[in-house]
């Protein structure tokens, strides 16, 4: 999707707008032992023992990067994490990966916490760009979307509605609670702002 930057530029006030995607990973693992099965264990069209698991996220690229290299990136990351100690005798196998451009944007969810990239702004103008996107936000999810037989926003914002919520590290420890924005090394040595809520 393109959109002229002169456009971008307008709609969001003047600051840098990204390509959001929502990536879903499904996969089929055996399942665990110390784990009990109910309705919500889905099985369907798996031998007995196994289900079926997934995971999704977000995903805001710099730059320009098509839809196939961001399925493998994802793909990648999973399959690394299939590796750790979470997965280690889950067997899991089946890995599928779908991708989905939800919109432009300049904060981008994760769990708990927005981020965005760290263009030089001080203190003060990321918490406005941050309080400029979670109002675009609202606005946003004033349109519900139905699915099943609820109506959900279709941009969660998990808290970051609530002001005095909003939280950084000096350390990058997620318990240290300090003024926002996040600016720790790990932060910045991935070129990033973090706020939590």
């Amino acid at each position: 999707m393109n959109i002229p930057k002169a456009l971008l530029a307008e709609l969001f006030d003047g600051e840098n707008a990204y390509p959001i995607y929502q990536v879903e990973l499904k996969w089929s693992q055996d399942i665990p032992a110390d784990r009990p099965t109910d309705r919500f264990t889905r099985t369907d069209g798996l031998p007995e023992g196994r289900m079926w698991n997934g995971h999704g996220w977000s995903m805001m690229p710099a730059e320009r990067t098509s839809e196939n290299e961001l399925l493998g990136d994802a793909r990648d990351q999973m399959t690394n994490a299939f590796g750790g100690e979470k997965y280690k005798g889950t067997n899991p196998a089946d890995l599928e990966a779908t991708i989905k451009f939800q919109r432009w944007e300049t904060w981008c969810l994760s769990w708990f916490a927005h981020w965005t990239w760290d263009t030089g702004l001080d203190d003060i103008q990321v918490l406005d760009s941050f309080r400029n996107y979670v109002w675009r936000t609202e606005e946003a999810n004033r349109k519900k979307v139905k699915v099943g037989d609820i109506w959900i926003e279709p941009y969660p914002l998990m808290g970051a509605e609530d002001r005095y919520r909003w939280t950084g590290t000096t350390t990058g420890d997620p318990n240290e609670q300090a003024d926002p924005p996040c600016r720790c090394q790990h932060c910045q040595n991935r070129g990033i702002l973090i706020i939590g809520h």
